[in-house]
């Protein structure tokens, strides 16, 4: 992939912004940007911010993992 990096980046932000948010919002402090989403709904907030926590995560993950070349995962035998 030739955008590993970017896509490393935004999956590194995505993940920090979803636990500052999870972290800020247990201790009673709203973050600016998710303000109106946590007056629609608390509950739906908390999920966006874990669908931002996962998908961060995958973003960091898949791209800097190499599957082709990797004997242990994939076993011709």
């Amino acid at each position: 992939m030739k955008n590993k990096g970017i896509l490393t980046l935004i999956g590194f932000t995505l993940f920090f912004t979803g636990t500052l948010a999870v972290v800020l919002s247990i201790i009673g402090v709203r973050f600016a940007i998710f303000s109106a989403l946590e007056d629609y709904s608390r509950l739906g907030a908390f999920v966006t911010y874990l669908i931002f926590m996962i998908f961060g995560m995958l973003l960091v993950v898949i791209p800097n993992t190499d599957l082709r070349n990797d004997e242990e995962i994939v076993d011709p035998n």
